[in-house]
């Protein structure tokens, strides 16, 4: 993974498993990649052959200075010389999109967002405060419209907050580092086209089919926090050349309620185009997600 919030993530993650793509000429295959979502407990992905990786570092919370926090103490409650105020604290979190030729280039930024938290935990207006690369700015404030928090609290009653937010991009081939078993370890991109490292020659054109190389995990529906439901999302979705997911569908849904939280998920999901002769290809893909409660 590649990219994080308020610090680099934990790469202790365990070995990803290849995606099934589809050509683009052909009806999408099934995927043996599957995500898993839990309540409660943490969440454990795997297929038939191995575990898949998943984002395992937690994103730092927002920080509240303290002239924002006695503003905000003197605003919500006057009358009281020491209020009691609970800072926010993420509860759904997403990792922006990082295009696969930036971060190949070693091309990093950060971006700074700026945004109220509503009374509901929500994410109003988001905004640019500042960046260092102008690129990354519509996918940082895409992911944070999807955001959401346990709001401020003063004395228990939730509060309006506005802060501030950086959001880091770090390539493997820039500040950050590369795993020796990262889908692209042997893949380098020069001049417009993807080329695997190797003895003889020492660069040829690549050849992949569509790999996750990183994934975003699902949230469990609280409306099934007490029945704890299992159930099944299967969704499709295109892989456009730089990775991203576009216009993800249901194909098939064991109960609604889950569909929207796989949704939301996937557009975050990051992958290894589909590359032929060099050149990555537009692909449709199939994916099934599992929703399973946690242990008692």
């Amino acid at each position: 993974m590649a990219g994080c919030q308020g610090e680099r993530p934990d790469r202790t993650a365990e070995p990803s498993t290849p995606a099934e793509p589809s050509t683009g000429e052909s009806a999408p295959a099934e995927s043996s990649t599957v995500a898993t979502a839990t309540n409660g407990a943490t969440a454990v992905a795997v297929d038939e052959e191995a575990p898949i990786r998943f984002r395992t570092s937690e994103p730092e919370p927002p920080q509240m200075d303290e002239a924002s926090r006695d503003a905000l103490a003197r605003e919500a409650a006057p009358s009281d010389d020491q209020p009691t105020i609970e800072p926010p604290e993420f509860v759904e979190f997403y990792l922006p999109f990082y295009p696969l030729s930036a971060r190949m280039e070693g091309i990093e930024g950060e971006v700074i967002l700026a945004f109220t938290i509503n009374e509901n935990g929500r994410v109003v207006e988001p905004r640019i405060h500042s960046s260092t690369e102008p690129r990354f700015n519509g996918f940082a404030l895409e992911a944070a419209r999807d955001w959401r928090f346990r709001p401020v609290r003063i004395n228990g009653e939730p509060v309006p907050i506005e802060i501030q937010y950086p959001v880091y991009f770090i390539s493997e081939y820039g500040s950050g580092w590369l795993e020796a078993d990262s889908p692209l370890a042997t893949l380098v991109f020069l001049d417009g086209r993807y080329y695997r490292v190797g003895e003889r020659p020492r660069y040829r054109l690549a050849e992949a089919e569509v790999t996750p190389i990183h994934r975003e995990m699902p949230r469990y529906p609280d409306a099934f926090d007490e029945e704890r439901v299992a159930g099944r999302v299967v969704l499709a979705f295109t892989v456009t050349e730089e990775g991203k997911v576009r216009e993800p569908e249901v194909v098939e849904s064991s109960h609604a309620e889950f569909e929207q939280s796989a949704l939301t998920a996937i557009r975050y999901w990051q992958f290894l185009p589909r590359i032929r002769n060099g050149e990555p290809r537009v692909s449709r893909v199939q994916i099934p997600i599992l929703f399973t409660p946690a242990e008692c």
